[in-house]
């Protein structure tokens, strides 16, 4: 009997306060899954193509949703539905999807910029780029987590 992995869940970190208090954990999702979510779409994709991409990393988001403690503008439990999702702020949604993506890859947001792994030298940290994710940049991300790795997944 060979080796088989245990599914993982991931409680999801929020550098951002205006999310404290949020609590979402989430399952993992295949490598398979990981190049859908992230993978760029092809510059003559239509807006079909597009709103059909979305859909499908909504599905994917709620598949692996395990639990949230997310209310509804009633103070009710909100269930983990399509319809419960589409009510939501884009920019929200956007973010317990990005906690997601780093905590597939290991990465900690609340650690701060300029944190290695919770080492200090006490100097100011680096000024960072404020500028969105991009798939291509999670995807170094990821291969620059992967141990051993010394070249792209793809």
């Amino acid at each position: 009997m060979g080796y088989r992995p245990k599914p993982k869940q991931y409680k999801l970190k929020f550098a951002d306060a205006e999310f404290e208090g949020l609590e979402v954990i989430m399952g993992s999702m295949t490598v398979g899954e990981w190049e859908q979510m992230i993978g760029p779409l092809p510059d003559d994709a239509t807006a079909a193509d597009r709103a059909a991409h979305a859909d499908a990393n909504k599905a994917l988001f709620l598949d692996r949703l395990v639990s949230w403690n997310l209310d509804g503008k009633d103070g009710q439990p909100l269930p983990r539905t399509v319809a419960a999702l589409n009510e939501q702020d884009r920019p929200f949604v956007a973010a317990m999807m990005a906690a997601w993506q780093l905590a597939l890859l290991g990465v900690d947001p609340t650690s701060g910029a300029g944190s290695s792994n919770g080492a200090s030298d006490g100097g100011a940290p680096p000024e960072m780029p404020q500028e969105p994710i991009t798939a291509e940049a999670l995807e170094a991300m990821a291969t620059a987590a992967s141990p051993g790795s010394s070249g792209s997944m793809t």
